[in-house]
């Protein structure tokens, strides 16, 4: 691919990334009946958007990014796709060699990167204007018409205005000069989104569990979902999370709910918990129902780098657990819903249950935002600690290594502690006071997190972690 395009050896691994995401969709030898992409999503793949390798692309320029006679359009040349969506490219700039995501993007497959680094520049002769037969006449010297991003010598004699260069004018000499000073209008930055690719590094092993309650009490492992549907409803019941009510008043948002049931895998394959969670139907949720529901995300990075420093510095690992971390938060909007089959104390009697909820539940919009306003306000607060600005999730304070140095990623309800043995013990028992959590201070060499198997080596000062037994599931 990168000698048919004629692109630098360095974009190899753009390469690589292409070549699998395009192999991962037509059918192989050992799926023939049906695609990679089909057999891990369950959805048929599109191949519309699939280009050339290399090929000439056109990307626009925002209007809010460009003046009314600038281009509407950058050069550029297709890398590769989104893994998150068909509708975005990976390409780079062919005159500052910069690689983002775009969205807007137009092809010329019939022309590639090597292509563009022949052509010529086009030198054009501006004839002057007639003048009388007795006034001298002086020849203007030719222009060169260069990239809008090259630099431009004005040339000895009178200054000619300088040319615009088309966007689809194919003769501009693409080869970068020594020096490139920087666009009179930059290429649109990637657009965030809450799922990259880090986020999806991250794999938790949860075994799917049955989907009814009626389905778990008849399940081979009943015994076992009976204790996990009642731990929840015992928690439900301490935290004061809903009031039973005999009828939802008239124009008041409603919502719906279920039972979802999952098994927690270990590394090694065995089911470690059953977990059962009351979820509120927050897709039913209207505007209105809810005001902010942003919440920051935990990427792989802001885990693997605190488990380095951590090796490095030999420093204690504390682990810890938020069973109910969305139960105890305030809800400030009015929310009703029925609840799912089960043995509720109804003060009614009914067999349809009907509740107010006095709290945020899993699954409705606002849980995550209430949540983490909740834990941010507590560790800033009481262990006077900072967010990391690249990381909200990440809170840290001190010199790392020394007596208050620490560091807290945070993911959901799962929480991670690194410092000197004392401070991380006291930070551990205060959320066990505060949020009932539950874990190991410290823990062993050899731990499970995150889907994660955690191997640590202290003559060595160093931190191994593996997926094996996700990737033996997904291969199995």
């Amino acid at each position: 691919m990168l000698k048919h395009a004629g692109t630098p050896n360095k974009l190899w691994a753009e390469a690589v990334s292409t070549a699998v995401y395009i192999r991962n969709r037509p059918p192989s030898r050992a799926l023939p009946s049906s695609t990679p992409f089909e057999s891990w999503t369950r959805k048929k793949p599109d191949i519309s958007h699939l280009r050339t390798f290399g090929c000439l692309a056109f990307g626009r320029i925002h209007g809010d990014l460009r003046k009314k006679l600038d281009n509407h359009a950058y050069k550029c040349v297709l890398l590769g796709y989104s893994a998150e969506t068909s509708t975005q490219y990976r390409v780079m700039d062919v005159n500052l060699g910069q690689v983002f995501t775009a969205r807007d993007v137009k092809f010329d497959e019939s022309t590639l990167y090597h292509q563009l680094l022949k052509t010529k520049p086009t030198k054009i002769a501006f004839k002057p204007a007639e003048q009388d037969k007795d006034s001298e006449i002086e020849e203007p010297p030719n222009v060169v018409i260069q990239s809008p991003k090259a630099k431009v010598q004005p040339p000895k004699a009178t200054a000619l205005p300088r040319a615009i260069n088309p966007i689809d004018d194919s003769d501009d000499d693409l080869t970068p000069p020594p020096e490139i000073p920087p666009p009179e209008i930059p290429p649109p930055k990637p657009r965030k989104s809450g799922r990259t690719a880090a986020n999806v590094n991250i794999a938790m092993m949860i075994e799917q569990g049955p989907k009814t309650y009626l389905a778990a009490l008849h399940a081979e492992d009943a015994e076992r979902w009976k204790d996990a549907i009642g731990k929840e409803m015992a928690s439900m019941e301490s935290h004061e999370v809903f009031t039973f009510v005999d009828r939802v008043p008239e124009g008041a948002s409603m919502i719906g709910s279920r039972w979802v049931m999952g098994r927690k895998v270990m590394a090694n394959g065995t089911i470690d918990k059953w977990k059962v969670r009351l979820l509120g139907r927050g897709d039913l949720q209207k505007p209105g129902d809810y005001n902010d529901i942003t919440s920051p995300v935990i990427d792989s990075a802001s885990i693997r780098l605190p488990l380095g420093l951590a090796g490095k510095h030999d420093l204690e690992i504390a682990i810890l657990d938020i069973p109910t971390a969305f139960l105890g938060c305030p809800l400030h909007e009015t929310l009703y819903m029925p609840l799912p089959d089960g043995e509720w104390p109804d003060p009614y009697g009914r067999t349809r249950h009907l509740i107010k909820l006095n709290r945020t539940l899993y699954g409705i919009k606002q849980a995550n935002r209430e949540y983490y306003e909740e834990f941010f306000d507590f560790i800033v607060d009481d262990f006077n600690l900072q967010a990391s600005i690249a990381a909200p999730s990440l809170f840290f304070g001190g010199n790392l290594g020394e007596a208050k140095g620490v560091l807290i990623p945070v993911c959901v309800d799962d929480i991670m502690i690194i410092g000197k043995s004392v401070l991380v013990a006291s930070i551990a028992s205060r959320l066990y006071d505060r949020f009932n959590a539950a874990g190991q201070v410290p823990v062993p060499d050899t731990i499970q997190y995150l889907g994660m198997t955690v191997t640590r080596d202290r003559s060595k000062r160093s931190i191994a972690i593996d997926q094996i037994g996700y990737i033996n599931r997904v291969l199995a």
